[in-house]
């Protein structure tokens, strides 16, 4: 008997990491992506690595229901389906909102239903959907539900944009009911598949060691400028620490639960938590909290546990009040208060909500001012600085002991944003 695995979306990324252990693990192995040059390369890749599998590309839009219906007879030519990882789909940055949902939701149901027929005793399946959807708590309302499980409807789009509302017309909000779509519609295939002996699951992964992963640092990493190695004569010990992180919003917002969240880890033994800084939410429209609220009550609850925000966008905030409120936590914590600072996340939601710039690097640079400024007034020295996005004139923060927050570092996420190379590093205050 001959093992036929699929891998979807194998151009790149997640499809293509799949797609290395699958090739392992089967006779044969086709490797699906709607980008031909791209999963041709992918399969010649996979071929010259010699993993074990036969391997083939199949150029396919997992919407296309005719390439759908050559892909399972390709499969009946050459074995028995065994394992399927379903990666294929697009972020919201990448489409408009009717195909993030045609992509994501009908594109699983049309590839499940295509090899439904081939699934056998053995037969495995991986969808890969997203965290999104979990962190709005309730299920749907049962007449949006009830549209959410019939994707394949010709009019699903309509149908659910009438039951949700204009909000899904937001590729965030759209994206979000679609892998809530996804993980609704796994679980009735669980119950199709069971009879034969087959099996499916869907998986909301974090971030993926993938290649494209790995090569982030190098992306970001200033030209010509290189890393020094600097060598030790004896081998140095180095304490791990683990730390939980969670959303502000869900469930999560409810401010008492997240304060008995913090103190069950400080008595597990945890060495810190943390919690997300957004005042909007691009998935879905989500209950949200204050983050310095949050970490108010944590830091009631715990005596021990160092907490702080993952990451506070230092450009949407006014530096002079986030002074004041970190340096208040942090004395009446005991100065426990980790200070993590970024760019931010999904820009336009965040910042161009409020009318706020989006430019990334007008953002870096105000993150970049905006840390400048801090560092001088935690030190308690005069802070007179005239920067091109924000001004502190001649001003003096009194410090009391020795407590300041703790810089945990700055994150940047576009290419040659100087934002992304501070690392923790304030600049100068002058």
């Amino acid at each position: 008997m001959t093992t036929v695995g699929i891998a979807t979306g194998a151009g790149r990324g997640m499809g293509l990491a799949c797609a290395r252990r699958l090739a392992a693990m089967v006779d044969a192995l086709l490797l699906v992506d709607v980008d031909e040059a791209a999963v041709t390369a992918a399969a010649e890749k996979l071929v010259a690595a010699r993993h074990g599998a036969a391997v083939e590309p199949f150029p396919l839009d997992v919407t296309d229901r005719d390439g759908l219906a050559g892909l399972a007879a390709r499969v009946r030519e050459i074995g028995t389906l065994r394992a399927v990882a379903h990666a294929a789909g697009i972020s919201p940055s990448m489409a408009g909102w009717r195909r993030v949902l045609a992509v994501d939701l009908t594109g699983t149901a049309l590839l499940a239903e295509a090899l439904r027929p081939l699934a056998t005793a053995g037969t495995a399946m991986v969808c890969f959907a997203s965290m999104a959807p979990m962190l709005g708590g309730a299920d749907p309302d049962p007449a949006v539900a009830a549209i959410l499980d019939d994707p394949l409807d010709e009019r699903f789009p309509d149908r659910l944009r009438d039951a949700v509302g204009p909000s899904i017309e937001d590729s965030g909000h759209a994206y979000a009911w679609a892998k809530r779509g996804v993980h609704r519609f796994v679980r009735r295939e669980a119950i199709r598949l069971g009879p034969a002996g087959a099996r499916v699951c869907s998986v909301s992964p974090g971030i993926i060691d993938t290649p494209q992963g790995r090569q982030l640092p190098d992306r970001h990493r200033r030209p010509g400028r290189r890393r020094r190695v600097r060598r030790r004569a004896e081998p140095r010990t180095v304490t791990m620490r683990h730390g939980i992180c969670v959303p502000n919003l869900g469930e999560f917002a409810d401010p008492r639960q997240v304060a008995e969240l913090a103190r069950r880890a400080e008595e597990a033994g945890w060495d810190g938590f943390f919690v997300w800084d957004h005042v909007v939410f691009p998935y879905g429209a989500l209950e949200v909290a204050d983050p310095w609220v949050l970490l108010t009550m944590v830091a009631m609850a715990t005596g021990r546990i160092r907490f702080g925000p993952m990451v506070t966008p230092v450009a949407r905030r006014r530096p002079g009040v986030l002074a004041r409120q970190t340096t208040t936590l942090d004395r009446f914590s005991g100065g426990r208060l980790v200070f993590g600072a970024g760019l931010g996340f999904t820009l336009p939601a965040e910042f161009g909500t409020w009318g706020e710039p989006v430019q990334p690097r007008v953002v870096a640079q105000r993150l970049d001012e905006g840390l400048a400024v801090l560092a001088g007034l935690w030190s308690g020295e005069r802070v007179d600085f005239h920067g091109e996005q924000v001004t502190a004139a001649d001003v003096t923060f009194l410090r009391r002991g020795d407590h300041r927050p703790h810089p945990a570092g700055a994150a940047g996420r576009g290419p040659g944003d100087s934002a992304s190379h501070r690392g923790g590093r304030p600049a100068p205050v002058r």
